[in-house]
């Protein structure tokens, strides 16, 4: 399966998505373990749902998140 699937750690924005073909987006960003982070990612999971929107039309999108209320923050 190797061949199949592509792993890259980087900013999701930069994540390069075929348009060729759909596929699967799976992320798995920050959930504010630590005390005041919360304020601070509620941008990063609305940029997420931006990014998921424009780009990644025909896809399958998963984010995996430990944190309810943030993910309600993608859209």
């Amino acid at each position: 399966m190797e061949d199949l699937i592509d792993f890259t750690v980087c900013d999701f924005a930069d994540t390069e998505i075929p348009q060729e073909t759909p596929g699967i987006l799976f992320l798995n960003p920050e959930y504010g373990e630590r005390l005041g982070e919360i304020d601070k990612l509620e941008e990063t999971y609305s940029r997420i749902g931006d990014f998921m929107k424009q780009r990644c039309g025909g896809y399958f999108g998963y984010v995996f998140t430990g944190n309810l209320d943030l993910a309600k923050k993608i859209g």
